[in-house]
């Protein structure tokens, strides 16, 4: 006589399905900081910090995340990132700007 198989039970989503978001967006926040000094980069990544942080905190709410930290960090950092970033380039075309026509003989 063979035994019946158990009954199936249906997954139980635990919150934590988007918290990739989250760990992205700081971890995208971190690399733009640190990349902000070289031409482009730091935007480019504190752009995607920002995108990720704020799906990232959309998922905490509609409870898909818990790491509700981490997205607002990654959001924040990605944000100065970014400002940076756009700082550093104005600054390097003030500089080559500036220096355009200007001869030492």
């Amino acid at each position: 006589m063979t035994t019946p198989p158990p009954p199936m039970i249906a997954p139980v989503a635990s919150g934590t399905a988007k918290n990739w978001m989250g760990i992205t967006a700081l971890i995208l926040g971190i690399i733009g900081i640190v990349a902000s000094c070289c031409l482009g980069s730091g935007l480019l990544f504190g752009a995607g910090a920002v995108v990720l942080g704020v799906l990232g905190k959309k998922a905490v709410k509609a409870g898909e995340a818990t790491n509700a930290g981490m997205a607002q960090t990654g959001l924040i950092l990605g944000s100065i990132a970014a400002v940076l970033s756009i700082a550093y380039i104005v600054f390097f075309i003030v500089l080559q700007v500036g220096n355009f026509g200007y001869s030492n003989y």
